[in-house]
């Protein structure tokens, strides 16, 4: 009886490490999203994968024109580099550190040889970045960080 009762403490033990194990490693993914919007004053027009966003735009930048260059879905660990080629040909580095005790995601962004810098985002939240210049205009970076 007592070998049995070892025995099954131990399958317990097994069985509760793999559970701790296997959550442990999907919340060491993320998913990052990113949207690249051409933003101008020729014109007015909105294309219809932008009007989602347009209220929110329309509130922070002073365009006129709104149209979906890119968009991006990618996976990855933290500390993975995702890289994300710009419609103007420069490269978007997107690095997700770490998750805080607030439940935000720090991530560290460069554009070579433009910005590097970081920031938190909450689990699940967008970060809207504007300023590079594109033909006409301008294009703006909506950023979404999910942890899976």
């Amino acid at each position: 009886m007592k070998h049995f009762l070892t025995t099954i403490t131990a399958i317990l033990i097994l069985i509760t490490m793999g559970l701790v194990n296997s959550s442990m490693a999907s919340a060491e993914q993320v998913e990052i999203v990113v949207k690249v919007v051409h933003a101008s004053k020729n014109g007015n027009e909105v294309h219809d994968n932008v009007k989602e966003l347009y209220s929110r735009l329309s509130k922070m930048f002073d365009f006129t024109s709104y149209k979906m260059l890119l968009n991006v879905k990618e996976k990855g660990d933290y500390s993975q580099k995702q890289i994300i080629t710009l419609p103007n040909n420069q490269k978007l580095i997107l690095t997700p550190i770490e998750k805080d005790k607030d439940f935000h995601i720090k991530v560290e962004m460069e554009i070579e040889g433009v910005i590097k810098t970081d920031f938190r985002l909450k689990d699940g939240g967008t970060i809207i970045l504007g300023g590079t210049k594109h033909k006409d205009g301008v294009l703006i970076l909506v950023i979404k960080i999910t942890e899976l």
